[in-house]
C-alpha cells in the first residue's frame, strides 16, 4: 500500500574551492542541491527524467565591492517569495504571483550587487532547467532591485524579458 509520499528531501553540498585571498576577496564557491524524493513516482503519475532531482548547481565568485558572479542552475531573481525557502514563508503556500513569476530554476549567468540596504540582481538564462531539453543559450533576462530601509521592511520589483532567442 503506497499511502506515504515524501514530497521533499532536499540535500545540499556547498563550500569554497580555494581559500580567500590575501586581498580580502572570498575564494570561488560551489553549490549543489538535489531532491531524491522527486524520483519517487506516485501511483498513476508520469515518471520524471533522472536529472529532475537536480535543484541547484553552480559556481560563484565574489569581490569585495559587494559584487558576486554566479554560473549554473538556480532560482530566477524575480519575486522575493520565490527566492526564499518555503520554510521561511508566513503562509503554507506561495501566492499566485509567486507561483507564476518566481520559484523557478533555470540555467544561466547571474550578476549580483549587495550593500547594506540595496540589492540588485540580473540574470541571463536559457529559460529552462537542466531537466528540460532545448537549445539556445540565452533566452530570458531577469532583473530584481530591492531596498530595505528597515530590517523588517523592504521594497522590491522585478523585470523579466522572455523569448530573446534570435536563432529562429
Amino acid at each position: 500500500d503506497q499511502k506515504l509520499r515524501i514530497r521533499r528531501a532536499e540535500l545540499m553540498v556547498a563550500g569554497q574551492i580555494a581559500p580567500a585571498s590575501l586581498a580580502g576577496q572570498s575564494g570561488p564557491k560551489y553549490f549543489f542541491k538535489f531532491d531524491p524524493a522527486r524520483r519517487i513516482t506516485p501511483p498513476g503519475a508520469k515518471p520524471l527524467p533522472g536529472n529532475a532531482v537536480i535543484q541547484d548547481f553552480g559556481l560563484s565568485y565574489a569581490i569585495p565591492a559587494g559584487i558576486e558572479f554566479t554560473a549554473g542552475q538556480f532560482k530566477i531573481p524575480t519575486t522575493a517569495e520565490g527566492l526564499i525557502s518555503s520554510a521561511e514563508l508566513p503562509l503554507p503556500e506561495r501566492s499566485l504571483v509567486g507561483r507564476t513569476y518566481g520559484d523557478r530554476r533555470e540555467v544561466g549567468l547571474k550578476l549580483g550587487y549587495k550593500q547594506a540596504r540595496w540589492t540588485a540582481l540580473a540574470m541571463a538564462s536559457s529559460g529552462r532547467s537542466i531537466s528540460v531539453v532545448g537549445r539556445g543559450a540565452i533566452h530570458d533576462l531577469h532583473s530584481r532591485l530591492e531596498y530595505m530601509p528597515l530590517k523588517t521592511l523592504g521594497f522590491g520589483g522585478f523585470l523579466t524579458l522572455t523569448d530573446l532567442d534570435y536563432s529562429k
